[in-house]
């Protein structure tokens, strides 16, 4: 019989699967790794790191832990088709998926 953890990492594979995109994450270090992702935009989302009432438009990411190896560090970036999208923050991580805020890149 599968341990929790295997069967809810399954579960993600098969959400990512069904509802994501082909990406390719590039760290800092290491080398690329080819991954499925899913992009949010979120309208009205409060930046990070302000605690006012500055909004604007918020794009997130999700992804499995497992895949990727680590929680993506900030300035590292997701290449979804011809769009980079580079990271900004990491807010979630449940052990299976990871999101991350980002931006597109310039």
């Amino acid at each position: 019989m599968a341990d929790s953890a295997a069967i809810f990492r399954r579960a993600g594979e098969d959400i990512l699967t069904a509802n994501a995109v082909d990406a390719v994450y590039t760290p800092n270090e290491g080398p690329e790794i080819v991954c499925r992702v899913h992009i949010s935009r979120d309208p009205d989302r409060q930046p990070s790191g302000y605690g006012g009432q500055i909004y604007g438009p918020g794009l997130r990411l999700k992804a499995l832990l497992h895949v990727l190896g680590k929680p993506p560090e900030r300035g590292e970036t997701f290449t979804v088709g011809d769009t980079a999208y580079r990271v900004e923050d990491t807010p979630g991580n449940n052990g299976i998926f990871i999101t991350c805020t980002v931006r597109e890149a310039t």
